[in-house]
């Protein structure tokens, strides 16, 4: 979101976009296994759509609330703005994020 902000010509747009989607392909899926493995082998469904739907909210939420203040920061302040919110929401989740996983056992172990 940085990149689409600082953008001066169409080049760097489409630029930045493409860097958007990649890194947007790459966070959805690790963000599902990241749930699936935190979540008790019972409840990995349960997890995973709370996430998926958590998702579709956001987008929702997110395009209604930021056409709000664009009208207020402008297209360039709110693309910072909300190029900030990943990163506090990266500082929660290694703060909150301590318990340990064992990779090593099957994901089926324990359901029944």
């Amino acid at each position: 979101m940085a990149l689409i902000a600082i953008s001066a010509n169409l080049s760097m747009l489409i630029l930045a976009a493409v860097v958007y989607g990649i890194g947007y392909g790459a966070a959805q899926p690790t963000v599902l296994a990241m749930s699936a493995d935190r979540a008790k082998p019972g409840q990995r469904g349960m997890a995973m759509s709370t996430v998926t739907a958590s998702f579709d909210i956001g987008i929702g939420s997110g395009s209604i609330v930021w056409g709000i203040i664009v009208t207020q920061v402008g297209e360039r302040g709110m693309f910072l703005w909300v190029a900030i919110l990943p990163v506090i929401a990266l500082l929660l989740v290694a703060c909150r994020s301590r318990q340990e996983v064992d990779f090593r056992q099957p994901a089926s172990e324990g359901v029944q």
